[in-house]
Protein backbone atom coordinates (compact mmCIF):
# COMPACT_ATOMS: atom_id res chain seq x y z
CA UNK A 1 0.00 0.00 0.00
CA UNK A 2 1.58 3.51 -0.73
CA UNK A 3 1.63 6.17 1.72
CA UNK A 4 0.18 9.56 0.75
CA UNK A 5 -1.65 7.60 -1.75
CA UNK A 6 -4.83 9.87 -2.38
CA UNK A 7 -5.36 13.40 -2.52
CA UNK A 8 -6.64 14.06 1.10
CA UNK A 9 -3.77 12.20 2.48
CA UNK A 10 -1.29 14.22 0.40
CA UNK A 11 -2.92 17.14 1.96
CA UNK A 12 -2.19 16.59 5.15
CA UNK A 13 1.45 15.41 4.68
CA UNK A 14 1.93 19.17 3.32
CA UNK A 15 0.34 20.50 6.37
CA UNK A 16 1.28 18.07 9.25
CA UNK A 17 4.81 17.03 7.53
CA UNK A 18 6.83 14.08 8.42
CA UNK A 19 5.24 13.33 11.42
CA UNK A 20 1.96 12.10 9.35
CA UNK A 21 3.43 10.52 7.12
CA UNK A 22 5.31 8.54 9.34
CA UNK A 23 1.86 7.97 11.00
CA UNK A 24 0.40 6.65 8.40
CA UNK A 25 3.33 4.14 7.82
CA UNK A 26 3.01 3.07 11.45
CA UNK A 27 -0.51 2.54 10.75
CA UNK A 28 -0.21 0.59 7.55
CA UNK A 29 3.73 -0.67 7.40
CA UNK A 30 4.85 -1.71 10.85
CA UNK A 31 6.59 -4.41 9.40
CA UNK A 32 8.69 -1.84 7.16
CA UNK A 33 9.23 0.32 10.30
CA UNK A 34 13.17 1.43 10.95
CA UNK A 35 14.52 2.47 13.79
CA UNK A 36 15.54 5.82 11.49
CA UNK A 37 11.58 5.85 11.32
CA UNK A 38 11.67 5.85 15.58
CA UNK A 39 14.27 9.08 15.30
CA UNK A 40 12.44 10.81 12.56
CA UNK A 41 9.10 10.30 14.54
CA UNK A 42 10.22 11.60 17.58
CA UNK A 43 12.16 14.38 16.19
CA UNK A 44 9.17 15.29 14.57
CA UNK A 45 7.21 15.38 17.92
CA UNK A 46 6.84 19.10 19.64
CA UNK A 47 9.22 20.27 22.14
CA UNK A 48 7.38 19.99 25.04
CA UNK A 49 6.64 16.33 24.86
CA UNK A 50 10.36 15.68 24.05
CA UNK A 51 11.36 17.65 26.85
CA UNK A 52 8.92 17.26 29.81
CA UNK A 53 7.21 14.12 28.95
CA UNK A 54 10.27 11.34 27.75
CA UNK A 55 8.42 11.27 24.87
CA UNK A 56 11.23 9.42 22.80
CA UNK A 57 10.86 6.91 25.65
CA UNK A 58 7.42 6.60 25.58
CA UNK A 59 6.89 6.44 22.11
CA UNK A 60 9.64 3.18 21.93
CA UNK A 61 7.54 1.39 24.28
CA UNK A 62 4.27 1.55 22.32
CA UNK A 63 6.14 1.19 19.41
CA UNK A 64 7.50 -2.22 20.75
CA UNK A 65 3.95 -3.04 22.11
CA UNK A 66 2.23 -2.53 18.49
CA UNK A 67 4.97 -4.42 16.81
CA UNK A 68 4.70 -7.38 18.83
CA UNK A 69 0.75 -7.56 18.56
CA UNK A 70 1.48 -7.26 14.95
CA UNK A 71 4.14 -9.94 15.04
CA UNK A 72 1.09 -12.68 17.09
CA UNK A 73 -2.07 -11.58 15.00
CA UNK A 74 -0.78 -9.86 11.59
CA UNK A 75 -3.20 -7.15 12.21
CA UNK A 76 -1.90 -3.52 11.13
CA UNK A 77 -3.02 -0.56 13.63
CA UNK A 78 -4.60 1.10 11.23
CA UNK A 79 -7.29 -2.14 10.80
CA UNK A 80 -7.56 -1.55 14.94
CA UNK A 81 -10.30 1.36 16.91
CA UNK A 82 -8.43 4.14 18.89
CA UNK A 83 -9.99 1.86 22.24
CA UNK A 84 -7.89 -1.56 20.94
CA UNK A 85 -5.16 0.59 20.29
CA UNK A 86 -4.90 2.61 23.53
CA UNK A 87 -5.55 -1.10 25.44
CA UNK A 88 -2.45 -2.48 23.22
CA UNK A 89 -0.36 0.13 23.34
CA UNK A 90 -1.09 2.00 26.90
CA UNK A 91 0.66 4.89 28.09
CA UNK A 92 -2.08 7.26 27.15
CA UNK A 93 -1.32 10.93 27.98
CA UNK A 94 -3.25 12.27 30.89
CA UNK A 95 -5.64 15.51 30.92
CA UNK A 96 -2.32 17.85 32.21
CA UNK A 97 0.23 16.14 29.61
CA UNK A 98 -2.30 17.49 26.53
CA UNK A 99 -2.62 20.75 27.81
CA UNK A 100 0.74 20.97 27.96
CA UNK A 101 1.60 19.48 24.74
CA UNK A 102 -1.16 20.01 22.80
CA UNK A 103 -0.57 23.19 20.54
CA UNK A 104 -4.21 24.15 20.89
CA UNK A 105 -4.74 23.91 24.24
CA UNK A 106 -1.32 25.11 25.30
CA UNK A 107 -1.86 28.74 23.09
CA UNK A 108 -5.12 28.85 24.89
CA UNK A 109 -2.93 28.31 28.56
CA UNK A 110 -0.66 31.07 27.46
CA UNK A 111 -3.20 33.06 25.97
CA UNK A 112 -5.00 33.19 29.54
CA UNK A 113 -1.99 33.34 31.52
CA UNK A 114 -1.28 36.82 29.18
CA UNK A 115 -4.93 38.16 29.74
CA UNK A 116 -4.86 37.43 33.62
CA UNK A 117 -1.23 39.02 34.18
CA UNK A 118 -2.88 42.07 32.18
CA UNK A 119 -5.76 42.06 34.24
CA UNK A 120 -4.06 42.20 37.17
CA UNK A 121 -1.90 45.27 36.67
CA UNK A 122 -4.55 47.75 35.62
CA UNK A 123 -4.65 49.70 38.41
Amino acid sequence: MCLGANDEEAREVVKQGRVYWLSLKLGREIQNWTSDDTRAFVSALNWRARWFFDAGRRFEARLSRLWQYYEETGVQAEELSQREIAEIAGDQPGWFEKMIVLPHFFNSLVGASIIIVALANIK
